[in-house]
């Protein structure tokens, strides 16, 4: 890793592949993965704990309370596990939703902003609420992966643009992006150096 942080948060980890690896590689490092997705969270929790990652099953945005978590259905009936999952809901008329209450955090009501944090944020459709209520954790944060869309795929979604202006306002750079699906990729940021 080109980076030592003592502390990584996953936001929307689904199985925890990312915060697994990154206990696997760095032992000493906290690590904390979130799932706001009941049925993910207790489907992967066993694996996810086994490699010493604190896993909880939480919502994460720009407040602290208690929300509906919206698992996409068909005829009432809830799909196989998926990660695409979320707070919002997609920007359609037909989409079906079952309603589970999450309850909902800030990073920064979570995490003291002391220790040297990455992260890796897919919150789907919900990433600026994610940094909205982290601003106080930015200010030590090193670097992060994070999914942004271009389309709104979710109800009052922000977009990239706006997503990419947020992080340059807390000292960030793009380094890299990928192009995961059509309108939907992931960047690289780090925080700059000076």
């Amino acid at each position: 890793f080109a980076y030592s942080p003592s502390r990584f948060l996953e936001v929307g980890c689904f199985e925890g592949n990312t915060s697994k690896l990154v206990k696997t590689s760095l032992p000493e490092c906290e690590v904390f993965a979130y799932e706001a997705d009941p049925r993910n969270y207790i489907y992967f929790n066993h694996d996810i704990t086994s490699h010493g990652v604190n896993h909880m099953w939480a919502g994460i945005s720009n407040f602290t309370g208690s929300e509906a978590f919206l698992i996409q259905s068909v005829a009432g009936k809830m799909n196989l596990l998926w990660g695409n999952n979320s707070l919002s809901k997609r920007n359609d008329e037909h989409t079906q939703y079952v309603e589970f209450p999450v309850n909902v955090y800030t990073l920064d009501s979570l995490h003291s902003n002391d220790k040297s944090t990455c992260m890796w944020i897919d919150a789907e459709g919900c990433a600026f609420q994610v940094l909205e209520g982290a601003s106080s954790l930015l200010k030590n944060t090193q670097c992060m992966l994070i999914e942004v869309e271009s389309t709104d795929h979710w109800k009052d979604q922000k977009m990239d643009v706006e997503v990419i202006a947020l992080l340059k306002d807390h000292g960030f750079e793009v380094l890299a992006r990928d192009q995961e699906y059509p309108q939907q990729y992931n960047i690289f940021v780090e925080k700059l150096r000076g």
